[in-house]
């Protein structure tokens, strides 16, 4: 209290003496020479407020302030003293701050810390030689370890213990060779200890794969009744893996190590994902393959047409499917083209049509001649009599009328193409023989008005039947009660 007093008594008659120098131009003139009294007048407030250190000396209007203080205010209140007690150009402040030795020395939360973290150091064998100080927080770790991941640890406990700002690590890797060799033995003693330790409960969890293998291989052995091979191969595969894994699972989790089960299972999803693409042409075939066995479109040994290409079913593997061509081939197709193409299958339909086509003259009569033909079907062995075989015209040209001619063959009995070769070889013969035109192509060159033809004469044989063909109707409808497959169309009806 006193020493503010003074301050404001002094800076107070120090404004006053200034004032009237500068209403007084002889006392302005008079201030170079009254400087050392001014510095005289500064040593003089600053030894009266007790701060003897300071300083004080004046250099060309320049006031220089130096020595210590103990505190900032201190130095602030020379300053604020100084300036008011003359008229200088600058005042110069050089004084320093003296840092007390107690605010210096750490306090009680960093003696605890130290506290701590050395005795937790002193009882782990390879942070024994850790010197540890604390400053505010900041902790410093100095000495040497025997490996990287001593350090890390050392750096890691002292990074997680509360009111830790910062960790200052100063620790070296001891490099000795007897260090490094008594570390390395250290740890493989530790390792072997644990692993004898834990030998039964690698032998219980060993125990329970086993005994796991051995109940996914008498599933696999019951799964043998079923009739398609694939599915049978996929279903015991599936069945063993799925058993194999939850033994698997079981050790694992006995061994405490189920984090392995979880890093497996994501690698093997990537892994799987990367296979996909790259295998992307077999994978697809090998699914379209299973769907093929669960559908089963064709059996072996069936007559069938995917996608323009003909023939017999020999196999279906996992990857194509075997036809042999009539000619005698074998004929390999992906799975995937198969199951994407359209499948014309000949043989679950035991009944096939054939049909050929026959020209004859424009000036027959086609009546007699479509008797002709179906008289001759009726009575050629391997043309059913049920459903008939019958004729139809199909169109009228220049100098032919083109007559199609139709008739079944039960394929369970009779070769299709060979009943159909015989079939056109007899009503060719049958024609012939009945007189019927078959024209080839011609031109007519009248020169003279020709007379007018007869008519044709008109037969008394009733003409052919022209009612709906339902035959094969019946055919369809038969195929629909016998077939098992769910039909999509029928919830529309």
């Amino acid at each position: 209290m006193t020493r503010r007093l003074v301050l404001v008594l002094l800076l107070a008659s120090t404004s006053s003496a200034a004032a009237q120098e500068a209403e007084d131009p002889d006392t302005a003139a008079l201030t170079e020479e009254a400087a050392p009294d001014e510095v005289e007048r500064v040593r003089g407030a600053l030894a009266s407020l007790g701060l003897d250190e300071v300083r004080v000396r004046e250099e060309a209007g320049v006031l220089h302030l130096e020595g210590q203080v103990a505190a900032p205010r201190e130095r602030e209140a020379a300053e604020t003293i100084a300036r008011g007690a003359g008229d200088w150009l600058f005042v110069a402040n050089d004084v320093e701050v003296r840092v007390a030795e107690d605010e210096a020395a750490p306090s009680d939360p960093d003696r605890a810390l130290e506290g701590q973290l050395r005795q937790v150091f002193a009882n782990v064998a390879e942070l024994s030689a850790v010197r540890v100080d604390s400053t505010g927080g900041v902790v410093h770790l100095r000495g040497s370890v025997p490996s990287d991941a001593a350090m890390e640890r050392a750096v890691g406990f002292a990074s997680e213990r509360d009111g830790v700002l910062y960790v200052d690590s100063e620790l070296e890797v001891d490099q000795a060779v007897d260090t490094r060799v008594e570390s390395t033995w250290t740890r493989l003693s530790r390792r072997v200890e644990q692993l004898a330790a834990r030998l039964p409960l690698y032998g219980i969890a060993l125990a329970i794969v086993a005994l796991f293998w051995f109940l996914g291989s008498l599933i696999r052995g019951r799964s043998k009744r079923r009739k398609n091979p694939l599915l049978r191969n996929i279903g015991r595969q599936l069945l063993g893996a799925l058993v194999l894994l939850a033994g698997l699972a079981i050790a694992l989790d006995l061994l405490e190590a189920t984090a392995i089960l979880g890093a497996v299972l994501g690698t093997a999803g990537v892994v799987g994902l990367a296979v996909g693409f790259a295998f992307k042409d077999i994978i697809e075939n090998y699914l379209a393959s299973v769907l093929l066995a669960v559908r089963r479109p064709f059996a072996p040994g069936e007559h069938v047409q995917i996608g323009g290409h003909e023939g017999k079913v020999v196999r279906l593997t996992s990857r194509d499917t075997v036809l042999m061509t009539l000619d005698g081939n074998h004929l390999r197709l992906p799975n995937a083209e198969v199951f994407k193409s359209v499948t014309t299958n000949f043989t679950l339909n035991p009944r096939r049509r054939f049909l050929f086509t026959v020209g004859v003259g424009v000036a027959e009569d086609l009546t007699a001649m479509q008797q002709v033909v179906t008289r001759t079907l009726h009575e050629m062995e391997g043309v059913l009599g049920d459903p008939e075989p019958f004729t139809r015209v199909l169109e009228l040209a220049d100098f032919t009328v083109t007559v199609e001619v139709y008739g079944w063959v039960d394929q369970r009995d009779y070769d299709f193409g060979k009943v159909r070769s015989e079939a056109i070889r007899r009503v060719k013969v049958a024609l012939d023989e009945a007189g019927v035109d078959m024209p080839y192509p011609t031109q007519v060159v009248v020169q003279a008005e020709a007379a007018p033809e007869k008519p044709a004469p008109v037969s008394d044989v009733p003409a052919h039947d022209l009612q709906a063909d339902h035959d094969l109707d019946k055919q369809v409808e038969e195929d629909r009660e016998r077939s098992e497959e769910t039909d999509l169309l029928a919830a529309s009806e």
